[in-house]
């Protein structure tokens, strides 16, 4: 959600799924930030509702079950979440254009259209050897 005030947007939660960490496990999911306790059946690391913001209409809609610190981001292109982006993680993401199975879809659009190609394919390959990834941030 957004809220405009004389023309300026106020982002309370990320605008895509981002790839993260939350107790070991990899997911992917809307990020918004840490405001209370809450309820979190499914123990992705995101309150299983959202968060009024004081004063108005706007809503966290992906408010986070601790602070921050407790999180941490996936690397970019490495959709096996091993911390290293390898040929395995190349393969992986080929298959990904099939149906296969990655830990983050988020990691494996790397040019972020929101699609998993050949293109993210061959930017994952570069990458090995020294290319640059751009995974879609959310703050657009």
């Amino acid at each position: 959600d957004s809220s405009s005030t004389h023309g300026a947007y106020n982002y309370w939660n990320s605008t895509v799924e981002l790839g993260y960490y939350y107790n070991n496990s990899p997911f992917d999911n809307y990020i918004g930030n840490y405001w209370s306790e809450c309820t979190d059946a499914n123990n992705d690391g995101i309150c299983d509702s959202s968060y009024n913001i004081d004063g108005g209409t706007m809503k966290d809609n992906a408010p986070l079950v601790q602070p921050w610190a407790n999180y941490s981001r996936i690397m970019c292109g490495d959709v096996d979440c091993d911390s290293i982006i390898t040929g395995m993680d190349v393969s992986k993401v080929f298959n990904a254009m099939y149906g296969g199975s990655i830990c983050s879809r988020w990691a494996a659009d790397v040019d972020c259209d929101h699609i998993i190609t050949g293109m993210d394919v061959t930017k994952v390959f570069n990458a090995m050897y020294g290319g640059t990834l751009n995974c879609c941030e959310g703050c657009e």
